[in-house]
Formats: C-alpha cells, structure tokens, sequence
C-alpha cells in the first residue's frame, strides 16, 4: 500500500488520468448529472461496465479523483496481495504464500498502474476473492459461500465484460466439487487441463491454426446471429445508435459459417 501510493504521489496528480481510460471519468460525470451510464448525454450508453463509473461517483462528489482514486486503489492492490498469500498458502504451503504475496505486492506494472485512472486492480481484486472463495472455502460446501463467489465474480464481469471468459472455468470447479479433497480437484483440473497443453504443444502449427479459425468463426457466427434475431423483432431504434439493414447480420452469419463448413 505505501509503495503504490507514495509512487503515485511523488508523480503528482498527472498520471493519474490519461491512458484511454477517460471514458469511465465520462461516464461518472454524466452519471452525476443525471444523464445515466453514458459517454455523452444521450448518446454512448453503455458502452461501459457500470461498476467502475460507480465507484468513481463518490469520489468525485468528495472532491475529485486526487489523491481519493490514489488512496482507494492503493488499498485494492494491497488486499490483492493478502488474498494471493491466502490462495498460495492453501494450495502449497506458507512459503509459497509469502512468494504469491510480494510477487503480487511488488509487481512493477500494478506499483505503477493501480493508482491510475483504470478498471484494472478493482477486476484483479475481485477475481482473486472470487477465486479464494472457490479454491480456499469452497470444501466447506455451503450454500452461501458459493453464492457469494458467484456474486464476487459477477461484479468482476460488471467491471469489465472480459472476465466473463473465467465463468466456465468457475463452472467446471464447482462440477467437480464433489471431489473430496482440494488435491484431487486440482488433479481433475490438471487431467482436463492436459490434453490442450499436449494439443499446443505437439500438433502441427496448420491443426491449431484450424482449430483457431474454427473457434472464432463459430463466435462471428454467433454473434450475427444474435445481431438477426434481434433486427427480426423489430424494436424501436433508440436515438443515437449505428443501425444496418437486417441483410448485414445474415450475410455475417452466411460467411461465418461457410469456411466451417469449408
């Protein structure tokens, strides 16, 4: 924690924003006045998670992001650090824990960047109490940690939709679960995890090239299809949105899916 800030205040105010990241400051503003989650009034809704414009409202209330933003997420990225202690020492061992601990404390980008105008140390925070819940409480097999893991995780994916890709690893862990011990979950995780390290590692650069382009290509198609289905219910357009003919998403869903077939 005194690393991260005194970084950030022998800097001074100036690199706490900047970076691209001035959308959230945007948004947070325009959630003050009323406005709702948008870039601008009436138009960008959206665009963003809302989690991290909220946690930017109060502190502008309060007089502004510095040293406000500096000082609370200098505490995120120092919980951060107690929390990869906690995981490290219950799946090892103490000494394992201590080194997750000051690898996570003394990173160079996070002692530079968790004081930044940036969503990153509050989704790391909340993927590793996520995750801590999963890994460390989980054999308790109530009810309530469980919920509350799924929750922690949610609010990760509410400040930034990437996390949503770690759903179904969450997913699997929990499928498992009835495993007895922590050790052979982690063995069944390994044994899943296996075969794609062995794929990676041994097939021809042209098989996972496939593999890849198969992969995306079901994803395009996907999507487009959400895209159709959507232009074929007809809702009104709200003001402010880039709309296209219906033909647009189909002819994504028609050449997505041809190469696959392909």
């Amino acid at each position: 924690f005194a690393a991260r800030l005194a970084i950030r205040l022998i800097h001074g105010p100036e690199g706490v924003q900047g970076g691209g990241y001035d959308s959230y400051l945007h948004i947070a503003d325009n959630v003050i006045q009323g406005q709702g989650y948008c870039l601008v009034p009436g138009e960008g809704c959206a665009i963003r998670p809302p989690l991290y414009p909220s946690l930017l409202v109060p502190l502008l209330l309060t007089g502004g992001l510095f040293p406000s933003l500096v000082v609370v997420q200098a505490a995120f990225g120092a919980l951060l650090a107690w929390v990869a202690f906690v995981i490290g020492c219950r799946l090892f061992d103490t000494p394992s824990g201590i080194g997750a601990a000051v690898m996570t404390a003394a990173s160079p980008y996070a002692l530079v960047h968790d004081t930044a105008l940036q969503e990153t140390v509050v989704v790391n925070l909340l993927i590793g109490v996520a995750a801590c819940l999963l890994v460390v409480f989980a054999d308790r097999r109530r009810l309530a940690t469980l919920a509350l893991a799924g929750l922690v995780l949610g609010l990760a994916i509410l400040t930034t939709t990437r996390v949503a890709l770690v759903a179904p690893a969450a997913t699997v862990w929990l499928l498992i679960g009835r495993v007895d011990t922590l050790r052979r979950r982690l063995a069944w995780c390994a044994r899943l995890a296996l075969p794609l390290t062995l794929l990676a590692l041994l097939a021809p650069i042209e098989v996972l090239a496939r593999i890849s382009s198969v992969i995306l290509l079901v994803v395009f198609a996907t999507v487009n299809a959400a895209l159709l289905r959507i232009k074929l219910r007809h809702d009104a357009n709200e003001a402010g949105l880039f709309c296209v003919p219906a033909w647009v998403p189909a002819a994504g869903l028609m050449f997505s899916l041809l190469p696959v077939a392909w």
